[in-house]
Parts: structure tokens; sequence; C-alpha cells
């Protein structure tokens, strides 16, 4: 394995976010200096760098890109947004960082944080997939563009569904709606769900900074598998002693109703999310089936039950209600 020097100097866009918090916490842990780029808020610890920017003004980037070895990006639009925010932030800023890399410092890497739902995008059915899904379509062309045309030094890593210590939104938001009764299972999600450690993740975006033969590869960051989704749901009640749903629906019937709901409320110009949206359904009935051999020699250690531990040992440090 072509390990490179020891330390390296790692910019990071989206540290605010539950990901980005942890990986920024154990890159300076193993050594290195870690730079965040940020716009209204810090960034904890005091070994950590802060440079105000934005990634939708290019010119504020400069000053964040200089001097690293590698930069991985996270920052994205991830909650519900309308399709023009989407646009902006997760492909427009995304093009933004590969144009601030190649005039200011064309030596340095990127790890560009994808996303399994792009893996599971339908080429010519795109309408199937949700607008979050599509952004971040586009923004990995982007990257490739860059990475084939103008020799970006890039690597692409697709994440599963992230949880452990720092989520503030996937567990908690499984466990509110199981209190309010509003959970339902779809078909689909009875096995592999590509939950994923978030410490592993971490690992594995570290590996491929610190790893010379990942540059031009694509790596998935998934758990075991070891259970559907459904399983997890259940696993999440149990935690939080909520009902255990059993209702489940054929996810021929509900996607469609998800479509029009979503449809009504994007002509009524409603800024909230409709009750059931294609998200939802696609996280309900997910199945992924991967493995996990890469040339990095990563694979996930943490099972399903023991991350689920951890997080919930984080929500009680944090006093965080679930």
């Amino acid at each position: 394995m072509d390990i490179m020097k020891t330390q390296l100097r790692i910019g990071i866009t989206g540290c605010t976010g539950a990901l980005g918090q942890r990986l920024t916490e154990l890159a300076a842990a193993k050594g290195h200096m870690v730079r965040c780029l940020v716009r209204n808020t810090n960034a904890a610890g005091s070994d950590i760098e802060i440079v105000r920017g934005d990634l939708l003004n290019a010119e504020s980037l400069h000053e964040f890109v200089k001097d690293l070895d590698v930069c991985i990006h996270l920052a994205a639009m991830v909650s519900h947004a309308s399709k023009e925010q989407y646009q902006a932030i997760n492909v427009t800023g995304t093009e933004n960082l590969c144009n601030a890399l190649l005039l200011h410092n064309p030596g340095c890497r990127l790890i560009h944080c994808s996303t399994i739902s792009v893996l599971r995008l339908r080429r010519y059915l795109k309408f199937l997939s949700t607008n979050y899904a599509i952004s971040k379509y586009y923004a990995e062309k982007k990257v490739t563009w860059f990475q084939k045309k103008k020799g970006l030094k890039a690597i692409i890593i697709y994440p599963g569904l992230i949880f452990g210590p720092y989520d503030s939104k996937f567990i908690p938001f499984i466990a509110q709606s199981l209190k309010k009764g509003k959970v339902f299972l779809v078909s689909g999600g009875e096995r592999r769900a590509p939950l994923i450690f978030i410490d592993d993740l971490c690992e594995l975006f570290l590996l491929a900074a610190e790893n010379e033969k990942a540059i031009g590869g694509k790596y998935v960051g998934v758990g075991r598998l070891e259970m559907g989704i459904h399983d997890f749901i259940r696993l999440i009640a149990e935690k939080t002693g909520s009902p255990i749903p059993w209702l489940k629906f054929p996810k021929w019937l509900v996607f469609p109703l998800a479509m029009i709901s979503e449809g009504i409320y994007s002509l009524l110009g409603r800024e909230k999310p409709p009750a059931l949206t294609k998200r939802a359904v696609d996280i309900l009935s997910i199945n992924f089936a991967h493995s996990c051999d890469n040339d990095l020699g990563w694979q996930p250690k943490t099972t399903v039950f023991e991350g689920v531990d951890q997080a919930w040992h984080w929500y009680s440090e944090n006093n965080i209600c679930l």
C-alpha cells in the first residue's frame, strides 16, 4: 500500500455536519493539520484552522485551498429544498471548488463525498429519483469531467446511511416518528440496508487521504449489510420503547402517491415537504447489494448493534432526548 507522508494538511468542507465534525476530530487526533471552510459558524477544536468562505463565492475559496494536500468535500444540501437550491450548492458549489483547486493548488487531491443514491439512480428514469440524488449525480459528473479533462486528482466515496455519534438527524428522526406513530414499512426493505457507522466511514475517508493508490478510485462506504432497514427501525423502536411498526405497503402503491404529493406541494409553492415523499419511500424500501472489497484494505468493523449502542451513549452524554 502506497502510504503518503505521515502528516497531511487536510481541508474539509461541510465540517459542521455530523460526518464533518467527526472526521475533523479523528483527522486531528491522527496528527493531520485540519482546515475547515465555514460560512457563519466555528468548528470545534483549538487545533483546527478556520477559513471563512462560501462554495457559491468562487473567490472566497482561494484562501481555503492554498497549501492543502487533500481537500475532502463533504458540504452538500441534504435536507428538503428546491431543485434550484440543490443545483446551486451541490452542483455549482462542487464546480467552484474544483476550479479553485486547479487554479490555486493543482497538486491537491480532492475526495468527493457522493452518495449511494447516485449508484442506484436510473440514468434514463431520473424523475423516479429525489432532487437530492439527481443533484449529487450531476455534482459527480462535474468532478469526473475535471478529472478527465483538466487532470484533477480526484477520489469519490459513496456513503450509505450514516449513524452513530454526532448524528442528530437520521436516528433522531426515526425515533421521533416512531413515538408519533408515523412509521410504516415498505416492501423491499426486509434485508441489506446500507447502514454505515460514522467512525468506520471516517476511517475510509482517512485511508483514501493517506494512500497514493486511492487517486482515481471510487469507494463504497457501507457496512456489513447485516440487517434490513425494517429491522433497524424495529431496533430503534425497542431502544425508545415505542410501538414496533407492523403495517407494510407495496412500493408500487406508495411511491406513485409520494410523487403525486410532491407534485401538488410544488405547484402550491409549499416550503415544507409533504408527509409522504419519494425519499422516505426510498429509504423504507432500500435494498443495496454491494461488496466492501477495495484496494485500500478497508472493511467496516462495527456491527449495527454496537454502533447504535455508541450512538445512544453519545445522545445520553449530550442530553439529546429521543
